[in-house]
């Protein structure tokens, strides 16, 4: 065979994956979506979701919304939405799900019901992915192109241009972000999680993923928004600096509050994810003093999904206002 026909043979059988790959996505999007087995979620999920009032628009080709839903992030809320102003973002959701520390109330006072949208989760219960797909679809009917579901401790970056601009110019549907963590130093004073001079960010990057996707009728998002069910390819163009421990007053509340919702969801195993709250609620108080206490000095625990996995670097968060690793902080050669 010539080597002109094994060419157009390779190109004929990848096209022939890509298009098995897609059709499994768009089934599982379906199942996700609309399968009876998650009828009752989907309806306690609905009944609980009080979400603003808006005008329906056609879809702004280019258009970047971020959703997320939060609870308890009063130290960090109002920077993220600061950061995803700076990031080119066009329009935010923020959902609040029973907040007790102010959340609620910063968020109500910054809502202008032209970037910043928001509303109430009434349902307590763990379901994390439904909830995210019901925020998604609000955006999407508000003209959203682009969907970055995000989470009150994080910071989305393109890695080499600003998040809203690095998603307008994907060819790709799909963008997967690589995650560096960040952790307070071990002799920093509780502070605001602004101030910016307590922190250290793990130079490994963390193991899971996460997404933003391109709008369409059949996409659906896994928990944790670490996958998207979608057709079209992925390419790794985001990064996240995530912040998920502050303080061990906030720790141990978010652990708390974690294994309290999975408890109103069923037993392990039912399908909700994030296990690992069931383990370390159900952890003595010394023992998740202990974890802390490792944590900040940089050692990693399998109990703990957000812990250590490299070595901590000592970072200004203000330096990242807009750019990802401006000092080049996680390059190799930094010193």
């Amino acid at each position: 065979m010539s080597t002109a026909l094994v060419r157009v043979a390779q190109q004929a059988k990848h096209r022939s994956m890509l298009l098995l790959k897609d059709a499994r996505a768009t089934r599982d999007a379906a199942s996700r979506l609309w399968s009876p087995a998650g009828r009752d979620v989907r309806r306690r999920v609905a009944r609980g979701m009080v979400l603003p009032t808006a005008p329906p628009r056609r879809k702004v080709p280019g258009s970047v919304w971020a959703v997320a839903m939060v609870k308890n992030e009063a130290d960090v809320i109002l920077g993220t939405l600061d950061h995803l102003r700076r990031q080119g973002v066009d329009g935010v959701l923020v959902v609040d799900n029973g907040s007790t520390d102010g959340t609620r109330e910063l968020l109500r006072a910054q809502e202008d019901g032209a970037f910043l949208f928001v509303g109430d989760d009434r349902e307590p219960a763990y379901f994390q992915a439904p909830k995210m797909q019901l925020l998604a679809r609000w955006a999407a009917r508000r003209g959203a192109d682009w969907i970055v579901p995000f989470d009150a401790d994080e910071w989305w970056f393109g890695a080499a241009a600003t998040l809203a601009d690095t998603l307008r110019t994907s060819r790709a549907p799909i963008a997967s972000a690589v995650i560096h963590n960040v952790f307070p130093s071990p002799d920093a004073p509780p502070a605001s999680a602004r101030e910016s001079t307590r922190w250290r960010v793990d130079t490994a990057p963390a193991r899971l993923e996460k997404v933003a996707y391109r709008t369409r009728a059949l996409a659906a998002l896994h928990h944790g928004n670490h996958g998207v069910s979608r057709s079209g390819p992925v390419v790794q163009s985001l990064r996240i600096l995530h912040m998920p421990w502050r303080s061990e007053e906030q720790f141990r509340r978010k652990i708390a509050n974690g294994a309290a919702a999975l408890q109103l969801v069923g037993p392990r195993g039912g399908g909700a994810g994030g296990d690992h709250w069931r383990d370390l609620g159900a952890a003595s108080s010394d023992r998740l003093g202990a974890i802390w206490r490792d944590m900040l000095e940089g050692h990693g625990h399998p109990e703990l999904e957000w812990s250590p996995a490299g070595e901590l670097r000592p970072v200004a968060l203000d330096a990242w206002s807009r750019e990802w690793d401006p000092d080049a902080i996680l390059e190799p050669g930094w010193d």
